[in-house]
């Protein structure tokens, strides 16, 4: 593969009339056009995030939990067939997104990466801890497209440092969607993390899997198809206080505003009142909230189990469903063990 710095390969110069060099420049034009047509009838249909505490021990240096992974893994195969079966074309339209749990954390916390390199730091001590940063989300990256690899799916990691994303003072200020899309047209499944990214004030800062599925998100909502993402997580879903706790009850239903804030019904429970009664899920909960109120439908399950591989399976109008207790799909309010995140009923006229 060549690198951007790489040199192209010297070839030998060959003569011939301008028209056939008019020739191949026409050709060239062509295809360039044919495949930025391509990029552009892509689209995302489904977003998996798998998050880092779910896929990895979160409390052990670089340590995945391959068993989970494994079994997501073969979650997500079912889901990209059932996909791909039910699309004329054969696209998927599949990305997932996974966070880095006890990968990257350490080392962006030990040279406060997410800071950048300003004059007042040491900058060679900053670079370094950037590229060991970057070194070791990938690593949890590789592991995880393998495990997707070894169950016969076209994963490829895509890294937003590398596919064009930059901030500025930690505001996106390009994305890399277009590699994603390039990826869907080609039939390939994008598997995307947080990463270090160069910053055009602080120099460098972290860009979180969080921020790369909002933006994707973003890039998905307001098209012909209707788009759901999944947010697989270490516990079942959202509770009313935290999990270990006696007596917390799973939340089924949260009813996200069109300015992005959310209530529970039934409970005292909102974007506007809530403390850290979710078991460390508040910010997931935010993050769950801002994509559902886009209008797109989200579910959050617990990775590796029948909820998180049903959870997968669903499609947005399954999704919507379970959430009003209507249609094929209603049952499951009962027997599912989830949480659904979507617009208030009365804000979808």
């Amino acid at each position: 593969m060549i690198g951007l710095l790489d040199k192209p390969a010297c070839t030998e110069k060959t003569k011939g009339p301008r028209s056939s060099n008019n020739l191949r420049r026409t050709m060239q034009n062509a295809q360039d056009s044919d495949a930025s047509a391509n990029v552009l009838n892509a689209s995302i249909r489904k977003i998996i995030k798998l998050g880092g505490a779910a896929i990895t021990h979160k409390g052990t240096f670089e340590t995945p939990d391959l068993h989970t992974i494994k079994t997501v893994a073969q979650h997500i195969s079912e889901t990209y067939q059932a996909l791909r079966s039910a699309d004329p074309s054969g696209l998927p339209g599949l990305v997932i997104v996974h966070g880095a749990g006890s990968f990257g954390h350490h080392q962006a916390s030990q040279y406060s990466v997410k800071s950048g390199w300003g004059l007042d730091t040491d900058q060679v001590k900053s670079r370094a801890g950037f590229c060991l940063t970057r070194a070791s989300v990938q690593k949890l990256n590789g592991i995880v497209v393998d495990a997707l690899i070894s169950e016969g799916l076209p994963a490829v990691g895509i890294s937003p440092f590398a596919s064009g994303w930059r901030t500025r003072n930690s505001t996106v200020k390009h994305d890399g969607c277009s590699a994603v899309l390039s990826c869907l047209s080609a039939g390939l499944l994008p598997v995307l993390h947080g990463d270090c990214v160069l910053d055009d004030q602080l120099g460098c800062t972290i860009l979180s899997g969080d921020t790369v599925l909002r933006r994707l998100a973003e890039n998905a909502a307001g098209g012909e198809e209707a788009v759901s993402a999944v947010f697989l997580t270490n516990v079942a879903g959202v509770y009313d206080r935290p999990p270990s706790e006696t007596g917390a009850t799973l939340v089924k239903r949260i009813e996200v505003e069109k300015g992005g804030s959310w209530s529970v019904p039934g409970l005292k429970l909102s974007s506007s009142s809530c403390p850290d009664t979710t078991g460390g899920m508040e910010k997931k909960v935010e993050e769950a909230a801002s994509v559902a109120g886009l209008g797109i439908e989200v579910v959050i399950a617990h990775a590796g189990t029948e909820s998180g591989r049903r959870a997968c399976l669903l499609n947005a109008t399954q999704i919507r469903e379970i959430d009003e207790g209507s249609g094929h799909h209603s049952s499951m309010q009962q027997t599912w063990q989830g949480t659904v995140v979507g617009m208030k009923t009365t804000q979808l006229t």
